[in-house]
C-alpha cells in the first residue's frame, strides 16, 4: 500500500464584535483574530500486511482473518472457504510470521499530552463500518475476487464522548499502531499473487 491520506485541522478562525450606543449615532466595532496550530505530521512507517495465507475452497464470504494492532493474525473460517495461514520460518524455528504485521503511523508536532481522536474511512471519507457495504476493498491479480476489510482497531489510549484516542507523549509525538479484518467475498476466486487498497487515517483533536 501507498501512503495514506488523512486530514488535519489546524487553522482556527474567530471573529469577535462589541458594540457602543450613544444618543445620536451607533458606533460598532468589529475585530478579527486568527489562531494557527502548529504543523502536525503524520508519516507511514509500515503499511498494514495481512501477510502470505491460502483460500480453500472458495466461493463463500465467510472466512476471515483478524490482524491486531499488536500484530498477532487469526483466521476464522466458514461452512463453504477456508483460510490456511503460511508461515514463516526463522532460524529459531517456525513461526507465525507470514509477513504479517500492523500498520505504523508515526505523529508529531500535536501538542505535549494531547488528544488525538482517530477514525477510518475510504477514499469518500465515509466512515469504515462492516462489509461489504462499508469496508474497503483489496485487489489482486486480473480476474480474481476482491477482499474486504472492516474493523480497523489500533493501540487506544482510551474513548470518550467524542471517540478513541491516543494521547501524544511529553514531546507530542505518537506511533499509531493498525490492524483490521479481511473477509473474503461471496462468489469470490483468488489467484495466487499480491492484493491492495487503500483507506484513509483521519486524525482531530
Amino acid at each position: 500500500m501507498s501512503k495514506l491520506p488523512f486530514y488535519l485541522f489546524l487553522i482556527f478562525f474567530s471573529f469577535y464584535a462589541s458594540a457602543a450606543y450613544a444618543t445620536s449615532q451607533d458606533n460598532y466595532t468589529g475585530h478579527d483574530g486568527v489562531s494557527v496550530s502548529t504543523a502536525v505530521t503524520i508519516t507511514e512507517l509500515e503499511t498494514v500486511r495481512f501477510g502470505n495465507f491460502s483460500v480453500l475452497s472458495a466461493g463463500g464470504g465467510d472466512a476471515s482473518i483478524v490482524l491486531n494492532h499488536n500484530g498477532t493474525r487469526t483466521s476464522f473460517n466458514g461452512a463453504s472457504t477456508q483460510i490456511v495461514l503460511l508461515y514463516g520460518a526463522s532460524q529459531g524455528g517456525i513461526t507465525n510470521t507470514g509477513s504479517q504485521g500492523p500498520g505504523h503511523y508515526q505523529v508529531a508536532h500535536a501538542g505535549a499530552t494531547t488528544n488525538l481522536y482517530v477514525t477510518f474511512t475510504d477514499h469518500t471519507g465515509t466512515l469504515i463500518t462492516s462489509c461489504p457495504s462499508g469496508s474497503i476493498f483489496l485487489n489482486g491479480p486480473v480476474g480474481s475476487g476482491q477482499f474486504c476489510v472492516d474493523s480497523f482497531n489500533f493501540n487506544l489510549t482510551g474513548t470518550d464522548g467524542t471517540g478513541p484516542y491516543i494521547t501524544t507523549d511529553g514531546s507530542g509525538n505518537a506511533t499509531i499502531r493498525v490492524g483490521a479484518t479481511l473477509h473474503t467475498m461471496s462468489g469470490a476466486s483468488y489467484a495466487p499473487g499480491t492484493y491492495r487498497g487503500t483507506f484513509e487515517v483521519q486524525i482531530s483533536y
